[in-house]
């Protein structure tokens, strides 16, 4: 019966509705009401379903009204019985339940069912159920079953044989009549095998019944094994180690009854090995040192695509193990997301053996204090640490590996292992910078890398120092305010914490007339700018790393002050030329935020505070290039760098064009950190050049504002980038140019110095500087002297170059130490403006401070 209710849009109850209701059904066998007026709120009308399975009725009026029923289940005719056992595992003479659902052909459950339900089973002893029938299509009932082994229960409609099911296959097992015990195969001593123990009955079926405890015992006397277990209707794994050789047994009782009991098969069990230490002495070591060499190995680490572990396997690098040189590194252990290959670096010496059972473990005694053994790489053990002061001794180191075996099997090797003093300790360094009369002087030696242990004390210093200079302190710092000039030798020693005492160090505090002291600083640290005098006696500071202002030095004032213009591109290793008009060329350079070398160029005008971009830019991007003026009011800018390589192309750039002309030919090499000195016969010296695939250049050549052309000339007696270019004027030397420090890509900073002759086209060898240099400066000064300031690994040593004897001599050392920095003679000719550059912090410390040379 299916109820019919007319409902309005809002889901009330439509009691005005008049209309004719038609029918319909997902069931196409259906027997439907034909169709009929219903006035009023509702109808009740007969449907009979024909088809099993999920069906709905309709119903729809000629005013488009409709609505669906629910699903109703239909049933079909009765197909088969369901029939499920409460619980799998039986046991004889236990109560068995089970249920029995009467389906159709789809699955649903027929509760119309009105027949009787007839038990049979495959256990002839079983007590089964008389027939019954169900309810509902569902009955619950209970047998017993008495036969041990696979057995079940068939339930059969008692009018149809057609209609029929059961339980499947149900295991019914007895009270447990032996053990049985899963051991056979192979094993070794001392390392532990699992043996499984399950009860069995009668007919050796597993007894679920059973709840008993269990004794272990072995053929072999000397076997360690578990305690007493109880199986819980379960079987039950058990841990033995057989400590004897050949073929043993494994037994399993019941603790109560004795006959219930089971032996394992034949059992080979094989002699483990001990381990054995395979590699050599380990070497020696020096106080206060890492001990050991540094050790660097590699794991090929692969994802399990059933684990989704990683595991990591040993390898040898680029090899087909080790993925051939074509997985990623891996981040680090634990980190993994796909194939890689591990790098581990240790520092110590690797202790290895072969043999035992895995894992090792390692340990050491009698060692050096300071020194200890922990796991290395796959196995190994690692001797690492760094001996104490105070060690140095001969020493039998006991080294023992153990392996995992039970028991285990410790093995010990005993090793001579020699721990000196490193040398007495050396003060460094051997030049001491040159101080200045009337100004600050600070310096602070310290000791040699490789000599001593630190920490140092105990400085002593011996000699007589000028007065305003205070004896050498603790830490070994001298400092003070000299207030004479002379040459004051000392003698200097150091105690290491060894108790070593250095060798007297001699020195000379030489105090000069002449040297730096402080002046004003600019607004921000900069380093790789320009400084460029300008026509007022001013001095004009542009860009630079990190800096992005402009500023101007007054030397009236000693202060720097921001420029009323800035540039339009934040630059550094750019250049800065005055011209004749007196305003000054910046050309190229690195654009501070792409990291690109430029091709832009702009012009500062002294008189507006200004800068304009030029008309025309270079004809390519350059950085670390060099430019200058030559005859004409014209400025050769030079090689460089282009952003990918180094440049040969030159260009001259015509303030009264306002723009840019590449030059007739390049030059015979591409060049950068390279030097460009202007002649007394207007030709321009290019020496030397880095070369980023290939050795640093030692050649040079000669550009012809004539002609626009460059010739080669002679080779510098040495490799060199990043060096000084001076033009003497003064002496026998006039007109040559000093070739001073820099570096090369093979034997590192110079301080070697040569000078270049136009009249022959040669280098010669002239004296060298007391400090290797490079990234200094060389300034020119009015007596015919030449200033070399700063460069890496230099200190605060400063040196003139005499032209006259083609020496280099002291002079009073820089209140900072600094490279990359500018130095501009100022408009008196005797006064030298360092400004910026790095300080002794290292790359990336740009300074801001500035000092005076006078």
């Amino acid at each position: 019966m299916v109820t019919v209710t007319a409902l309005t849009a809002s889901g009330q109850t439509a009691t005005s509705y008049s209309g004719t209701l038609h029918f319909t059904s997902s069931d196409a066998n259906a027997v439907l009401p034909a169709d009929t007026a219903m006035n009023g709120v509702s109808g009740t009308f007969s449907v009979t379903l024909n088809t099993a399975g999920s069906q709905t009725v309709s119903v729809s009026d000629a005013g488009a009204l409709k609505g669906t029923s629910n699903a109703v289940a239909v049933a079909g005719p009765p197909n088969h019985f369901t029939v499920v056992a409460v619980t799998y595992q039986q046991v004889i003479g236990t109560p068995l339940k089970f249920t029995v659902t009467i389906e159709d052909s789809t699955g649903a459950t027929v509760t119309t069912y009105a027949g009787t339900v007839h038990f049979t089973s495959s256990d002839s002893k079983a007590v089964l159920p008389a027939d019954s029938p169900l309810t509902n299509g569902v009955g619950n009932f209970s047998a017993t079953l008495n036969t041990s082994g696979n057995e079940s229960i068939t339930a059969t409609d008692s009018s149809n044989a057609a209609i029929s099911g059961n339980t499947g296959l149900l295991p019914v097992s007895g009270p447990a009549t032996h053990l049985s015990v899963n051991g056979s195969g192979s094993a070794v001593t001392r390392s532990f095998k699992l043996v499984g123990v399950a009860p069995l009955d009668a007919s050796n079926n597993y007894a679920s019944s059973y709840n008993g405890t269990v004794h272990i015992t072995s053929s072999d006397g000397a076997a360690i094994l578990p305690a007493d277990a109880t199986l819980q209707a379960s079987a039950g794994t058990f841990q033995i180690t057989f400590e004897t050789a050949g073929s043993q047994t494994v037994t399993a009782t019941d603790t109560v009854t004795s006959s219930i009991k089971g032996t394992s098969g034949p059992i080979t069990v094989t002699a483990s090995s001990s381990p054995t230490i395979t590699s050599g002495s380990p070497p020696n070591g020096v106080t206060g040192a890492a001990y050991g060499p540094t050790n660097t190995n590699y794991d090929l680490c692969r994802k399990d695509p059933q684990t989704q572990f990683f595991t990591c396997t040993p390898c040898v690098p680029d090899t087909f193990a080790c993925g051939g040189g074509g997985y990623p590194a891996c981040p680090r252990r634990g980190g993994f997301t796909q194939t890689c290959v591990e790098t581990i670096t240790t520092v110590g010496f690797q202790v290895t053996a072969t043999g035992g059972l895995l894992p090792l473990k390692w340990s050491g005694a009698s060692l050096p204090a300071g020194l200890t053994v922990v796991a290395g790489f796959a196995g190994s053990g690692l001797i690492k640490g760094a001996p104490a002061a105070g060690s140095a001794a001969t020493y039998q180191a006991m080294i023992t590996v153990t392996d995992s075996g039970n028991p285990p099997a410790p093995v010990t090797m005993t090793y001579p292992i020699v721990i000196s003093n490193p040398p007495p300790p050396v003060v460094f360094p051997s030049l001491l910078p040159g101080a200045t009369v009337n100004q600050p002087f600070t310096f602070t030696f310290g000791v040699e890398s490789g000599t001593g242990l630190a920490p140092y004390s105990n400085w002593k210093e011996s000699g007589t120092l000028p007065a305003g200079i205070a004896p050498l302190s603790a830490a070994g710092v001298l400092a003070g305010t000299p207030t004479m000039t002379g040459a004051f030798p000392i003698a200097l020693t150091v105690q290491d914490s060894d108790g070593q005492v250095s060798a007297a160090q001699d020195f000379t505090l030489q105090v000069y007339a002449h040297g730096f002291k402080t002046t004003g600083s600019m607004a921000t640290g900069r380093t790789l700018h320009t400084a460029t005098l300008l026509g007022d006696g001013t001095v004009l500071v542009v860009g630079g790393y990190p800096g992005a202002t402009t500023e101007i030095y007054n030397p009236a004032s000693g202060t720097f002050t921001l420029t009323k213009g800035k540039l339009s591109v934040d630059l550094f290793r750019q250049t800065a030329t005055l011209l004749a008009n007196g305003k000054v060329l910046i050309a190229g350079g690195t654009d501070f935020l792409t990291g690109q070398p430029v091709a832009t160029a702009e012009l500062y005008d002294p008189a507006t505070g200004l800068f304009t971009p030029t008309a025309h830019n270079m004809t390519v991007p350059r950085s670390n290039h060099t430019a200058t003026a030559i005859a004409g009011g014209k400025v050769l800018l030079a090689g460089g760098f282009n952003g990918s390589a180094d440049v040969a192309t030159a260009e001259t750039y015509d303030p009264a064009t306002d723009s840019f002309t590449a030059t007739t030919g390049p030059m015979s090499s591409p060049r950068a950190y390279h030097t460009a000195t202007l002649l007394t016969n207007g030709k321009v010296l290019i020496a030397g050049s880095d070369d980023p695939t290939g050795p640093t250049l030692a050649t040079a050549e000669l550009f012809d504002p004539g002609t626009g052309s460059f010739s080669s000339t002679g080779s510098m007696a040495a490799e060199r980038q990043n060096h000084t270019a001076t033009l003497l004027t003064t002496g026998p030397n006039s007109g040559k140019v000093l070739i001073a420090g820099g570096a090369d890509n093979i034997s590192g900073a110079k301080a070697t110095a040569e000078l270049y002759d136009s009249g022959t086209g040669t280098f010669t060898a002239t004296g060298s500087m007391a400090v290797q240099r490079y990234y200094h400066t060389a300034t020119l000064l009015s007596d015919g002297t030449v200033l070399m300031v700063g460069g890496l690994n230099t200190n605060t040593v400063v040196e003139l170059y005499d032209p006259t004897t083609g020496t280099f001599g002291g002079t009073g050392e820089l209140q900072a130490w600094r490279y990359l920095q500018t130095a501009t003679l100022l408009k008196d000719g005797s006064t030298v403006l360092v400004t910026g550059g790095n300080g002794n912090a290292g790359p990336g410390t740009a300074i801001a401070t500035a000092e005076l040379y006078q």
